[in-house]
Protein backbone atom coordinates (compact mmCIF):
# COMPACT_ATOMS: atom_id res chain seq x y z
CA UNK A 1 0.00 0.00 0.00
CA UNK A 2 1.88 3.55 -1.02
CA UNK A 3 2.45 5.91 2.24
CA UNK A 4 0.35 8.29 1.51
CA UNK A 5 -2.59 5.79 1.32
CA UNK A 6 -1.89 4.94 4.75
CA UNK A 7 -3.91 7.82 7.36
CA UNK A 8 -2.19 9.01 10.47
CA UNK A 9 -4.12 8.36 13.27
CA UNK A 10 -4.36 10.31 16.48
CA UNK A 11 -6.53 9.46 19.38
CA UNK A 12 -7.04 11.86 22.09
CA UNK A 13 -8.95 10.82 25.30
CA UNK A 14 -9.70 12.55 28.27
CA UNK A 15 -10.22 11.13 31.70
CA UNK A 16 -13.43 11.46 34.10
CA UNK A 17 -15.25 14.36 31.57
CA UNK A 18 -18.69 14.74 31.89
CA UNK A 19 -20.48 14.19 28.71
CA UNK A 20 -21.76 17.80 28.29
CA UNK A 21 -18.50 19.55 29.67
CA UNK A 22 -17.50 20.83 26.43
CA UNK A 23 -18.80 22.93 24.08
CA UNK A 24 -19.58 20.54 21.51
CA UNK A 25 -22.03 18.82 23.47
CA UNK A 26 -23.40 22.34 25.34
CA UNK A 27 -21.22 23.50 27.86
CA UNK A 28 -21.94 27.00 28.40
CA UNK A 29 -18.98 27.83 31.22
CA UNK A 30 -16.49 25.96 29.71
CA UNK A 31 -14.21 27.29 26.39
CA UNK A 32 -13.08 24.45 24.17
CA UNK A 33 -12.50 26.32 20.96
CA UNK A 34 -10.21 23.68 19.12
CA UNK A 35 -13.21 20.95 20.15
CA UNK A 36 -15.40 22.92 18.55
CA UNK A 37 -13.58 23.22 15.53
CA UNK A 38 -12.57 19.14 15.17
CA UNK A 39 -16.14 18.25 15.43
CA UNK A 40 -17.38 21.23 13.08
CA UNK A 41 -15.00 19.80 10.74
CA UNK A 42 -15.83 16.10 11.29
CA UNK A 43 -18.13 14.25 12.58
CA UNK A 44 -20.01 14.63 16.21
CA UNK A 45 -21.20 11.11 17.84
CA UNK A 46 -24.37 11.59 19.90
CA UNK A 47 -25.32 7.67 20.76
CA UNK A 48 -21.79 7.18 21.90
CA UNK A 49 -19.68 6.82 24.81
CA UNK A 50 -17.47 4.76 27.02
CA UNK A 51 -17.31 1.24 27.04
CA UNK A 52 -17.07 1.09 31.05
CA UNK A 53 -17.55 3.52 33.35
CA UNK A 54 -14.07 3.55 35.37
CA UNK A 55 -10.48 3.75 33.54
CA UNK A 56 -9.41 0.41 33.26
CA UNK A 57 -11.95 -1.75 31.41
CA UNK A 58 -12.83 1.55 29.76
CA UNK A 59 -9.02 1.23 28.14
CA UNK A 60 -8.76 -2.24 27.64
CA UNK A 61 -12.18 -1.75 25.36
CA UNK A 62 -10.32 0.96 23.53
CA UNK A 63 -7.09 -1.05 22.90
CA UNK A 64 -8.73 -4.17 22.29
CA UNK A 65 -11.73 -3.64 20.74
CA UNK A 66 -13.33 -6.50 23.06
CA UNK A 67 -15.65 -5.98 25.86
CA UNK A 68 -13.59 -5.93 29.33
CA UNK A 69 -15.00 -9.14 30.68
CA UNK A 70 -13.57 -10.79 27.21
CA UNK A 71 -9.82 -9.82 28.35
CA UNK A 72 -10.36 -10.00 32.21
CA UNK A 73 -10.30 -6.48 32.91
CA UNK A 74 -13.86 -5.25 34.84
CA UNK A 75 -12.96 -3.23 37.17
CA UNK A 76 -9.27 -1.30 37.86
CA UNK A 77 -5.98 -2.74 38.18
CA UNK A 78 -4.33 -1.55 41.37
CA UNK A 79 -0.24 -1.25 42.08
CA UNK A 80 -0.96 -4.60 44.59
CA UNK A 81 -1.98 -6.69 42.01
CA UNK A 82 1.32 -7.44 39.93
CA UNK A 83 -0.64 -10.23 38.28
CA UNK A 84 -3.43 -8.19 36.69
CA UNK A 85 -2.89 -6.12 33.39
CA UNK A 86 -3.60 -6.32 29.60
CA UNK A 87 -2.25 -9.88 28.85
CA UNK A 88 1.10 -9.89 26.71
CA UNK A 89 -1.42 -12.31 24.49
CA UNK A 90 -4.10 -9.20 23.83
CA UNK A 91 -4.53 -8.29 20.22
CA UNK A 92 -3.90 -3.86 20.54
CA UNK A 93 -4.58 -1.35 17.86
CA UNK A 94 -1.26 -0.29 18.57
CA UNK A 95 0.29 -4.11 17.85
CA UNK A 96 -1.79 -4.00 14.72
CA UNK A 97 -0.85 -0.80 13.69
CA UNK A 98 2.86 -1.08 14.55
CA UNK A 99 2.92 -4.61 12.78
CA UNK A 100 1.78 -2.71 9.73
CA UNK A 101 4.87 0.00 9.70
CA UNK A 102 2.91 2.52 11.83
CA UNK A 103 5.29 4.56 14.11
CA UNK A 104 3.59 4.13 17.47
CA UNK A 105 3.31 6.20 20.77
CA UNK A 106 1.18 6.71 23.81
CA UNK A 107 1.58 9.93 26.05
CA UNK A 108 -0.16 10.21 28.86
CA UNK A 109 -2.19 7.82 30.95
CA UNK A 110 -2.12 3.97 30.73
CA UNK A 111 -3.66 2.00 33.53
CA UNK A 112 -4.10 -1.01 31.94
CA UNK A 113 -1.34 -2.85 34.14
CA UNK A 114 1.47 -2.23 36.11
CA UNK A 115 4.38 -5.33 35.07
CA UNK A 116 6.71 -4.26 32.11
CA UNK A 117 4.84 -7.44 30.17
CA UNK A 118 1.43 -5.13 31.06
CA UNK A 119 2.60 -2.24 29.89
CA UNK A 120 2.56 0.26 26.56
CA UNK A 121 5.66 -0.92 25.31
CA UNK A 122 4.79 -4.69 25.46
CA UNK A 123 1.59 -3.88 23.73
CA UNK A 124 2.76 -2.15 20.33
CA UNK A 125 3.84 1.48 21.37
CA UNK A 126 7.45 2.20 20.21
CA UNK A 127 7.71 5.52 22.80
CA UNK A 128 5.70 5.77 26.34
CA UNK A 129 5.85 9.04 28.45
CA UNK A 130 3.28 8.97 30.76
CA UNK A 131 1.92 7.38 33.87
CA UNK A 132 0.87 3.60 34.84
CA UNK A 133 -1.82 4.60 37.85
CA UNK A 134 -5.25 6.10 37.82
CA UNK A 135 -4.00 9.62 37.89
CA UNK A 136 -0.66 11.60 39.42
CA UNK A 137 0.16 15.17 41.02
CA UNK A 138 -0.07 17.78 37.69
CA UNK A 139 2.79 19.27 38.75
CA UNK A 140 4.99 16.75 41.39
CA UNK A 141 4.07 13.97 38.79
CA UNK A 142 3.72 11.50 42.05
CA UNK A 143 1.12 9.53 42.93
CA UNK A 144 -1.61 10.00 45.38
CA UNK A 145 1.11 8.00 48.33
CA UNK A 146 3.82 10.13 47.07
CA UNK A 147 6.21 7.81 44.77
CA UNK A 148 6.99 9.12 42.30
CA UNK A 149 5.30 7.81 39.20
CA UNK A 150 6.08 9.68 35.18
CA UNK A 151 7.94 6.99 32.83
CA UNK A 152 9.70 7.63 29.62
CA UNK A 153 9.33 3.54 28.11
CA UNK A 154 9.75 1.37 31.15
CA UNK A 155 12.13 4.13 33.42
CA UNK A 156 11.14 6.52 35.70
CA UNK A 157 12.36 10.06 35.42
CA UNK A 158 11.62 13.44 36.47
CA UNK A 159 10.47 16.12 34.53
CA UNK A 160 9.63 19.94 35.19
CA UNK A 161 6.24 21.29 34.02
CA UNK A 162 2.22 20.37 33.99
CA UNK A 163 1.49 17.29 33.05
CA UNK A 164 -1.14 18.22 30.36
CA UNK A 165 1.97 20.27 28.98
CA UNK A 166 4.12 17.86 28.73
CA UNK A 167 1.78 15.49 27.10
CA UNK A 168 1.25 18.08 24.89
CA UNK A 169 4.85 18.20 23.98
CA UNK A 170 5.46 15.08 23.60
CA UNK A 171 2.41 14.26 21.11
CA UNK A 172 3.64 17.23 19.05
CA UNK A 173 7.33 15.80 18.91
CA UNK A 174 6.55 13.01 17.92
CA UNK A 175 4.32 13.90 14.80
CA UNK A 176 7.21 16.20 14.37
CA UNK A 177 9.64 13.51 14.03
CA UNK A 178 7.34 11.08 12.13
CA UNK A 179 5.54 13.06 9.88
CA UNK A 180 7.22 11.43 6.84
CA UNK A 181 5.89 7.63 7.75
CA UNK A 182 2.40 6.22 8.72
CA UNK A 183 1.76 6.95 12.69
CA UNK A 184 -0.56 6.18 15.20
CA UNK A 185 -0.82 8.63 18.41
CA UNK A 186 -2.19 7.93 21.38
CA UNK A 187 -2.15 11.11 23.79
CA UNK A 188 -3.76 10.59 26.79
CA UNK A 189 -4.50 12.97 29.10
CA UNK A 190 -5.51 12.53 32.69
CA UNK A 191 -7.29 15.67 32.71
CA UNK A 192 -9.58 16.37 33.96
CA UNK A 193 -9.62 13.55 36.47
CA UNK A 194 -7.95 14.08 40.53
CA UNK A 195 -6.58 15.96 41.39
CA UNK A 196 -7.73 18.48 38.90
CA UNK A 197 -5.41 21.10 39.44
CA UNK A 198 -5.21 24.41 37.72
CA UNK A 199 -2.28 25.43 35.59
CA UNK A 200 -2.07 28.28 37.85
CA UNK A 201 -1.93 26.54 40.91
CA UNK A 202 2.01 25.04 41.22
CA UNK A 203 2.45 26.58 44.56
CA UNK A 204 -0.25 24.96 46.36
CA UNK A 205 0.30 21.90 48.10
CA UNK A 206 -2.04 18.55 47.68
CA UNK A 207 -2.10 16.66 50.17
CA UNK A 208 -3.32 12.91 49.42
CA UNK A 209 -6.75 13.43 51.14
CA UNK A 210 -7.78 16.35 49.33
CA UNK A 211 -7.31 14.78 46.07
CA UNK A 212 -10.29 14.29 45.81
CA UNK A 213 -11.41 18.38 46.57
CA UNK A 214 -13.03 20.45 43.52
CA UNK A 215 -14.56 23.07 42.84
CA UNK A 216 -16.04 23.96 39.48
CA UNK A 217 -13.96 26.55 39.05
CA UNK A 218 -10.80 23.98 38.87
CA UNK A 219 -12.09 21.39 36.59
CA UNK A 220 -13.16 24.54 34.04
CA UNK A 221 -9.60 25.46 34.12
CA UNK A 222 -8.15 21.85 33.91
CA UNK A 223 -10.32 21.29 30.65
CA UNK A 224 -10.07 24.34 28.89
CA UNK A 225 -5.69 23.67 29.26
CA UNK A 226 -6.36 20.05 27.64
CA UNK A 227 -8.07 22.14 24.96
CA UNK A 228 -5.53 24.30 24.55
CA UNK A 229 -3.03 21.60 23.99
CA UNK A 230 -5.20 20.38 21.41
CA UNK A 231 -5.25 22.75 19.60
CA UNK A 232 -1.53 22.79 20.24
CA UNK A 233 -1.60 18.96 18.03
CA UNK A 234 -4.16 20.21 15.61
CA UNK A 235 -1.43 22.65 14.62
CA UNK A 236 1.30 20.42 14.52
CA UNK A 237 -0.70 18.32 11.81
CA UNK A 238 -0.90 21.70 9.54
CA UNK A 239 2.36 22.86 10.17
CA UNK A 240 3.78 19.50 8.68
CA UNK A 241 1.32 18.99 6.22
CA UNK A 242 -0.43 15.98 7.34
CA UNK A 243 -3.64 17.14 8.38
CA UNK A 244 -5.36 15.84 5.29
CA UNK A 245 -4.36 12.15 5.63
CA UNK A 246 -4.55 11.84 9.48
CA UNK A 247 -8.29 10.64 11.25
CA UNK A 248 -7.99 12.52 14.70
CA UNK A 249 -10.47 10.97 17.35
CA UNK A 250 -11.41 12.42 20.56
CA UNK A 251 -13.64 10.86 23.28
CA UNK A 252 -13.31 10.51 26.97
CA UNK A 253 -14.04 7.56 29.65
Amino acid sequence: MPEQSRPNVVLILMDNLGSSDIGPYGAEDIRTPYLDQLAGEGTLLTRCYSNAPVCTPSRAALMTGLYPGRVGLENNVQENEPDRGLSPSATSVARLLKDNGYATGLFGKWHLGFEPEHGPNAHGFDQFFGFLHFSIDYFSHRNQDGSSALYENTELVEKDGYITDLITERAVSFIEENADQPFFAFVSYNAPLAPRQRPDSADEIRAPESWFDIDRADYVSVIERADEGIGRILGSLDANGVSENTIVIFTSD
